[in-house]
């Protein structure tokens, strides 16, 4: 199983697939093996496998509450946002502070245009995890989306100091730091004239993946802790992508 992790944190998940695979051979392993191949089928896109791996993975105690997570994930890729939040709010119903599903929550608010929501997930996150670089950029989307500029370039910053200057990170900068020159034009402009105002692009748009190697990081996101010796509630693994 610790070969899996590796597999899954290099992103070889042609490897992670046969890891699953042998896992799957073996009756004490079987749920943890679902996990896996349902997580190497998410991350290559292939959401309809992903999810009949993950139904099989929930049924494992150990490791139920992120398959549920994760197929929560392929939900969304998939486009289908309400049974993806039924997933997520079962996991948060019996772990309340269960740090990924909040996350994915967040994220799956801010697809669905509800940035208050979307902002309070994000916060629970920070509240346990004061650190979490995600939901700190999650919390700063929803927070420019809801006119709040100047905490949004606070929570970008904050991100950067813990991850540096990644490109994403740099173009929300941007975005946040363009509307508050804006807003500050708009508020020192003569009220009888009218100029033509231009409207910062949103920092995620449809959220399509953004990082320069093509990878999704709404999913590295919710699935980046593993650690195989974990409780239920607890990480499944260490640096998980």
């Amino acid at each position: 199983q610790f070969r899996a992790a590796i597999h899954a944190q290099l992103r070889r998940y042609d490897d992670l697939v046969r890891d699953a695979d042998r896992l799957l051979g073996s009756p004490d392993y079987a749920a943890e093996g679902y996990l896996w191949r349902g997580l190497a089928d998410l991350f290559s896109g292939r959401a309809e496998d992903s999810i009949g791996h993950l139904s099989h993975a929930v049924r494992g105690e150990a490791y139920g509450d992120w398959a549920k997570v994760a197929r929560g994930l392929a939900y969304m890729q998939q486009g289908n946002l309400f049974d993806a939040l039924l997933d997520f709010n079962d996991v948060l119903s019996n772990a309340p502070d269960f740090s990924p599903a909040h996350l994915a929550q967040a994220n799956l608010y801010y697809a669905a245009g509800q940035y208050e929501k979307g902002r309070e997930s994000a916060s629970k996150v920070l509240a346990v995890d004061p650190e979490n670089a995600d939901a700190l950029t999650i919390r700063g989307d929803c927070r420019l989306e809801l006119g709040d500029t100047a905490a949004a370039l606070e929570d970008y910053q904050s991100a950067m100091n813990i991850v540096g200057q990644t490109p994403a990170l740099m173009t929300r900068m941007f975005t946040a730091s363009f509307a508050v020159i804006q807003a500050q034009r708009a508020a020192s402009a003569p009220e009888s004239g009218s100029s033509a105002t231009t409207t910062a692009p949103s920092p995620q748009g449809s959220r399509a993946p953004q990082s320069p190697d093509g990878s999704d990081p709404l999913l590295e996101s919710v699935t980046r802790p593993l650690d195989l010796g974990g409780t239920r509630n607890g990480p499944i693994g260490s640096s998980f992508r």
